[in-house]
């Protein structure tokens, strides 16, 4: 094969089996793809967005040609950082990089949604994890796709048991729990937790309660005297979860943390 046909036919792999895992289909492990330079295979362009010193992660963390060093050279120095955290996970090596380029400087990571694989261990670079109610969290063994000789395949799977065996650690760290029962978590089946079962397990500190969404408003509660157009408006931002506004730019940091997650 040449270069060209066997990079074609690699990342015709690796979507496949991507889309496996976005369908639902039987739940497969984790995937990583440090190999791969290219990993676009949805419509998504990016698994992070940041605000000063607050980071948003979404699907398919180390892919759509961004590197754990473009989070970590986006969020700079910043201290006292806040991790927003809905992701189905994505490449564990390079999650890898980006806890060891974060830890001690997050303050929070707040889970809303998914948190699985990978995500997993950004979470745990946090001082502390709080989980909405019905969100969940899920570890297993990361795994990879590897095109090449006997001697390359063997050094592939030495990587991948140090990587496994890094994630294992910090678990062990965060959970504080006997490394045999972490290491049963990593064995066989995904291992999912709701949010009950992760703060009992000490995968996360607190549970909260995402508020409401807030119904379109008309008739009384509607500011009298406006435009059609600041009408319109009115509504569509009652359309949002509750959002603090102290300010122009902390309206339109929280505006892009709500769109982030709400609008696909």
């Amino acid at each position: 094969m040449t270069p060209e046909i066997l990079r074609e036919s690699c990342n015709s792999a690796m979507a496949g089996y991507f889309a496996k895992r976005m369908s639902g289909l039987p739940q497969s492990q984790a995937w990583n793809l440090a190999t791969f330079e290219d990993c676009r295979v949805d419509t998504q362009e990016s698994w992070f967005a940041v605000h000063e010193n607050t980071a948003w992660i979404g699907e398919s963390i180390g892919c759509f040609g961004q590197t754990a060093e473009s989070l970590l050279s986006t969020i700079g120095d910043a201290t006292g950082i806040s991790l927003y955290i809905n992701s189905r996970g994505g490449d564990s090596a390079c999650a890898l990089k980006v806890y060891r380029g974060l830890v001690g400087r997050v303050t929070l990571a707040q889970i809303q949604g998914n948190c699985f694989s990978a995500a997993m261990t950004l979470a745990m670079s946090a001082s502390r994890i709080k989980i909405e109610s019905s969100a969940k969290m899920m570890l297993h063994r990361p795994c990879n796709f590897v095109y090449g000789t006997s001697e390359a395949l063997r050094k592939d799977a030495d990587s991948l048991d140090h990587i496994t065996g890094e994630i294992i650690g910090l678990v062990v760290k965060r959970t504080g729990l006997p490394a045999s029962t972490v290491e049963g978590w990593f064995a066989g089946a995904d291992t999912y937790f709701n949010a009950e079962q992760a703060v009992k397990h000490k995968l996360a500190d607190e549970i909260f309660f995402a508020p409401l969404s807030v119904a379109p408003s008309h008739g009384a509660d509607t500011p009298p005297g406006k435009t059609d157009e600041e009408r319109q408006f009115w509504r569509f931002l009652r359309r949002f979860d509750t959002l603090p506004v102290g300010d122009k730019q902390k309206f339109f940091g929280e505006l892009d943390r709500w769109l982030f997650y709400r609008v696909k």
